[in-house]
């Protein structure tokens, strides 16, 4: 749920950025429309983490977007004070693939829950 909520918020705010926002993705030298993109991107994968068959896929994204988010923070930026946010959101989205993943990536979502109870 904390991987969905906070995927809600930063995809709503980057389908309908502030100026302030904009003006950071132009200073990382990114087109505009990468923004409203990236945030229809996170609002995707939040609506794939729904569905039980679709939650490996969410993860996936998820996992996609937080290793474009390190490589923003370090090569774009260089703030790395900010890379862990990124990496725990990642390390969030392996483990939510993990526990609940669907069959049709594989049983791996099925014999972790057997494994934890």
């Amino acid at each position: 749920m904390f991987l969905g909520a906070a995927f809600l918020w930063y995809g709503y705010f980057d389908v309908r950025p502030s100026p302030a926002r904009r003006a950071e993705f132009l200073r990382w030298g990114f087109a505009p429309w990468v923004q409203p993109v990236g945030g229809v991107l996170q609002l995707v994968a939040v609506a794939l983490l729904v569905l039980p068959a679709t939650v490996a896929y969410g993860a996936i994204l998820f996992v996609a977007m937080m290793v474009f988010s390190v490589y923003v923070h370090l090569a774009r930026e260089y703030s790395p004070r900010q890379v862990p946010w990124p990496v725990v959101l990642a390390v969030l989205a392996v483990i939510t693939g993990l526990l609940y993943g669907s069959a049709a990536v594989g049983p791996v979502g099925y014999v972790f829950r057997a494994w934890l109870g």
